[in-house]
């Protein structure tokens, strides 16, 4: 098991519809090399009147809506000056997991199984940024702060949920037609004398489109992006594609620059669908409970092709899912498979998270 950086004291308590764009890359603000967002504009089939008919009325031809193109952007206003931008992630089959061979590979990613992600989603395109936390929670629990482009840290997994209930009122007052409502249900909660939450019963409303914090099979579907080797970078990863201890080359690869701390998101090229820092950065926190048995195949159902469709995780458990590794971690723990798990409760100082959105 990977060396875990030593929790920090606990901190003092102290409209109009989304824009839509085509792009794999990030906005120009962003740091990423990356193309140029398109604008994406909706397409109206008409019907031309037929000679002779034209005291009547012509009818509409209704087509469908076209779903969105993978890595199509999402942009949405959460207060003033702060926005959350998202990328599409198609609905479609991978294999989850690491073959036996890969290099760093624990137990716990086999055995390898075909999952089915039925549905698209959106995901936000970086790790949530502490512009972003700050505007809806007002303190900064980070220990990097130099930048407010870089990634919260020290943020357990009940306080990722908080966020996410959050962001969904912050943006549904800003784009009522969306007709977001809160995906989460938080009852019973205990709390630190800082306000932190010690303990909760936290379940999902399914039925409100809000949100929440990505499945542990829905991470590794976007992480991957359609690759399956270690990296959706391709077989190894290099210091100038992720931000993570790469003083430690993988496998055959020269090491490379540890850069000591986090850095501002998008600071490096986005996967296939337009996702940044999937590999490094921070550690980012799952909806599932953590369960070193749950790819057995006795531990779920499946379809008529032997795949696993949407699955939720464990039932229940004591720790919960973090995946992508974190600038504190070497190449091994950066894998796109890779598994890592904490208590709810815990806040390290290489610790995130980001969010997903259903559609509508």
């Amino acid at each position: 098991m990977r060396p875990t950086p030593a929790p920090l004291p606990t901190p003092a308590t102290r409209a109009t519809s989304g824009r839509i764009a085509r792009s794999r890359g990030d906005s120009a603000s962003h740091r990423a090399r990356s193309s140029w967002p398109v604008v994406v504009c909706a397409l109206f089939a008409l019907v031309a009147l037929s000679p002779g008919h034209a005291r009547s009325q012509p009818e509409r031809a209704e087509r469908p809506a076209a779903a969105p193109e993978p890595g199509q952007r999402l942009v949405l206003e959460l207060a003033p000056g702060v926005e959350v931008e998202l990328a599409w992630i198609p609905p479609g089959v991978f294999e989850m997991g690491s073959p036996g061979g890969e290099d760093g590979r624990e137990p716990d990613e086999g055995p390898r199984h075909a999952v089915r992600i039925s549905r698209g989603f959106w995901m936000m395109t970086t790790e949530v940024r502490q512009d972003q936390w700050i505007a809806l929670m007002e303190s900064n629990p980070s220990r990097f702060k130099d930048d407010a482009r870089q990634p919260v840290q020290t943020v357990g997994w009940y306080e990722a949920v908080e966020f996410a209930n959050r962001l969904t009122e912050a943006v549904a007052q800003r784009h009522p037609d969306l007709g977001l409502r809160p995906h989460y249900r938080i009852d019973d909660a205990e709390r630190f004398h800082d306000g932190h939450v010690r303990s909760a019963a936290v379940r999902r409303v399914p039925e409100h489109r809000g949100f929440r914090l990505p499945t542990e099979a829905e991470w590794e579907y976007a992480c991957r992006a359609g690759t399956s080797g270690p990296f959706h970078t391709g077989e190894t990863i290099l210091s100038d594609e992720a931000n993570f201890k790469a003083s430690l080359g993988y496998r055959d690869s020269e090491g490379g620059v540890f850069r000591e701390r986090t850095e501002p998101v998008a600071s490096f090229a986005p996967n296939a669908w337009g996702l940044h820092d999937m590999h490094g950065n921070v550690w980012e926190w799952c909806w599932d409970w953590y369960d070193p048995h749950w790819y057995e195949p006795t531990n779920g159902p499946t379809n008529e092709r032997g795949e696993r469709v949407d699955p939720q995780g464990p039932g229940d458990g004591n720790e919960r899912v973090l995946r992508g590794g974190s600038w504190y971690d070497g190449p091994w723990y950066v894998r796109s498979a890779h598994r890592y798990r904490l208590g709810p409760v815990f806040r390290y100082y290489n610790n995130g998270f980001r969010l997903a959105l259903d559609p509508e």
